[in-house]
């Protein structure tokens, strides 16, 4: 689908390479979810029924509009940003074809949009590095007279790119529940005679409709991309390469990127380049190299590369040949990725984070899902429930996760709602588990000797070769089997009677048959994170930011239990490994129970889990894995007042109801090893 354009009749300040359904945004910097309230972002402009003009905005980079250097931009309610020294009045949100008189000269718009609902602001981002950054000017949570439904949303985005001056119109996404959509002027006007608009303006209609683009991410995005200048021929810019991996030795790659058709003419030939660790050049002719203007296409090299040798290897790539001719800007033609092969490579444990609240009716599905994660899949992944409103928060960690409640993420850069029992947690810590990490993580040492001080002891061995990189260690606290006596620990459940279908946990708790409001006293919380160290960031300089392969980097965190803990005997210690230069992808984590705590140095043998403690009227018995195992509970005055064996199972529920309130010791035996532990019994 190609976008037309129309321009006015002396126009030469800028052009257009025509758009498709691009599935992606412009220099894929932005792929944060699109939601009303993401962190990071800086509100412009909130709600209001009356056309308005913001502040001067800051340009946070040299950027030229129609080749002048501009420092600042005002935006409007209404959908135009102006760089206009005086804008005069803001226009309202009855829009009209270009040019408009009622616009101001310098202006860039999606005219025609409103922010006058509860959730609609507009607000800004800068994301990437210098010299390559891009300014974010979004209408979140929008709205437009043509969408009537209950609920309806529209989302665009204005984009200012560094260097290149580009500036990019996004259709991220709109939903109405009537399949009404949008009709909107969206371009540039420099003046009433120097002005270009996209398509189909002043009834611009959305891409992302209700049944095809609904979608958070960037994955049913448009974006439509004007440059200043002569429209080139020929240009093909590399754009996105998907080769990078870690491989074993002998194991075809198939050498292939992403790119466009940056002019205005189709391509219909080319020939494929590449060169590994900047050895000889392979060319062939490609036969899949037509694309239209504007056009994405991933291009295959018809001759693969086989490594034979572990190392890390430089695989650069580019098209050449075009159309028989020489591109004529090699400035965007080459992308390098990065292959490394190794017969022995690390394993990955997934971080698992759960967005949850006891005030969110629906947070029970996320709890049930974590619950079967833990019961399944204990030993892939660390499981973190991040509290919102109440009173397990965490204030450094919650306001950095993306998306509703519940919704989760996998290694920070997979996000969704929890399905039914937790299948989809599963399918995406599957995904990530079959990309091999670039290190390993080992926590070697959990010293914990009472009081408040611990002390993690941390290393990772590389298998990769990076310089400027930014790996940082960071540390969490959890905890499990946390129970509260206000009503804050109470949970809202909206699977109450049944109507929502049934809901029930990995240890039989079911939601179905509970009431609206859990009470506190029945519910007991798992895997809650109790603190976040150093920060969201990380431990800046923990990682050097050169590395090399088979390099091991350890690192130290000295700290203190957070004073949050309830029992000691029920924490773990999650350290994760980040990838700042991505985003603060998780690259690697494990996790460790603390040590030398009273009563769980035994327990630690078989991995075990005792909880809630102190209990009322039941408390579990957690093993890592599946075991031949039993327990035993004495009274005070030596009698054993209840015992039980167990046959490859890993765990246990014991109901106390009848027991007298008091202080018992547990007995655990699993083979020639046993253990004790105090257990509270309060009635």
């Amino acid at each position: 689908m190609i976008s037309l354009v129309s321009a006015g009749m002396f126009a030469q300040s800028y052009y257009m390479i025509p758009a498709l359904d691009a599935g992606r945004n412009p220099g894929n910097l932005n792929n944060e979810p699109e939601q009303p309230a993401e962190p990071g972002w800086a509100d412009v402009l909130s709600t209001t029924t009356t056309p308005t003009w913001s502040s001067a905005q800051t340009i946070p980079f040299t950027f030229k509009f129609n080749n002048v250097t501009e420092s600042s931009y005002v935006v409007s309610n209404t959908g135009v940003v102006t760089f206009a020294s005086v804008p005069g009045t803001a226009p309202s949100g009855t829009n009209a074809a270009l040019p408009s008189g009622l616009l101001p000269e310098k202006s860039i718009m999606v005219w025609g949009i409103a922010i006058n609902g509860a959730n609609d602001k507009v607000r800004s981002k800068t994301l990437g590095t210098a010299p390559n950054r891009q300014h974010w000017i979004s209408w979140t949570s929008a709205s437009h007279p043509l969408m009537t439904g209950a609920a309806n949303w529209t989302y665009w985005s204005i984009v200012l790119e560094e260097t290149t001056n580009k500036i990019y119109i996004v259709d991220q996404r709109t939903y109405d529940g009537n399949s009404g959509n949008v009709a909107l002027t969206a371009g540039i006007q420099v003046s009433t005679t120097d002005y270009i608009s996209i398509g189909a303006s002043p009834s611009l209609q959305s891409r992302t409709t209700a049944t095809s683009g609904n979608g958070s991410d960037p994955s049913d995005n448009t974006f439509y991309e004007m440059a200043y200048g002569t429209p080139p021929n020929g240009d093909v810019a590399a754009i996105e390469e998907g080769i990078s991996g870690v491989i074993a030795p002998n194991t075809p790659v198939t050498i292939e990127a992403l790119f466009r058709n940056m002019g205005v003419t189709p391509i219909s030939t080319a020939d494929f380049n590449y060169t590994v660790n900047g050895g000889a050049k392979v060319t062939a002719a490609v036969t899949n190299a037509t694309m239209n203007s504007g056009e994405f296409k991933t291009i295959t090299s018809p001759t693969p590369w086989t490594p034979t040798t572990a190392g890390v290897y430089s695989i650069e790539m580019w098209l050449s040949n075009i159309n028989g001719s020489a591109d004529p800007n090699t400035a965007n033609d080459k992308i390098t990725a990065k292959i490394i092969v190794t017969a022995n490579p690390p394993e990955r444990k997934v971080v698992i984070e759960e967005r949850t609240g006891t005030w969110c009716q629906w947070c029970p599905r996320g709890a049930v899902a974590m619950e079967y994660m833990g019961l399944n899949n204990h030993d892939k992944t660390v499981l973190i429930a991040v509290h919102n409103g109440d009173p397990m928060t965490v204030s450094n960690y919650d306001p950095n996760l993306s998306g509703g409640f519940p919704t989760f993420t996998a290694d920070r850069i997979m996000t969704a709602q929890p399905i039914g029992n937790g299948s989809n947690m599963e399918g995406a810590m599957n995904l990530r588990r079959g990309l091999i990490p670039v290190a390993s993580l080992k926590i070697t040492n959990v010293d914990f000797t009472g009081g408040s001080s611990v002390k993690v002891d941390v290393e990772s061995e590389f298998i990769t070769d990076e310089t400027g990189a930014d790996y940082r260690y960071q540390l969490i606290f959890l905890e499990d089997g946390v129970t509260g006596t206000s009503g804050g620990y109470a949970q809202a459940n909206a699977y109450a009677g049944g109507g929502s279908g049934p809901m029930i946990d990995a240890k039989g708790f079911n939601y179905a048959t509970a009431p609206s409001s859990v009470p506190a006293s029945q519910m007991v919380y798992h895997h809650v994170a109790r603190s976040l160290e150093p920060s969201w960031a990380g431990a800046a300089g923990s990682v050097p930011s050169t590395v090399v392969l088979n390099q091991k980097v350890n690192y130290t965190f000295n700290t203190t239990l957070p004073s949050s803990v309830i029992n000691p005997n029920h924490v773990r210690v999650a350290v994760l490994l980040l990838d700042n230069k991505r985003g603060g992808e998780v690259v690697n984590a494990n996790e460790k129970k603390l040590t030398n705590v009273v009563g769980i140095e035994e327990v630690e043998a078989l991995e075990a889990n005792i909880f809630p403690n102190p209990a009322s009227n039941f408390f579990n018995i957690e093993l890592a894995e599946n075991t031949d195992f039993s327990y035993e509970l004495v009274n005070s005055i030596g009698q054993t007042v209840m015992t039980q064996s167990y046959t490859d199972a890993h765990s246990a529920t014991v109901n106390t109801e009848n027991l007298a309130k008091g202080v018992y010791i547990l007995t655990l035996k699993a083979g020639e090893q046993s253990s004790t532990m105090r257990i509270a019994i309060t009635k």
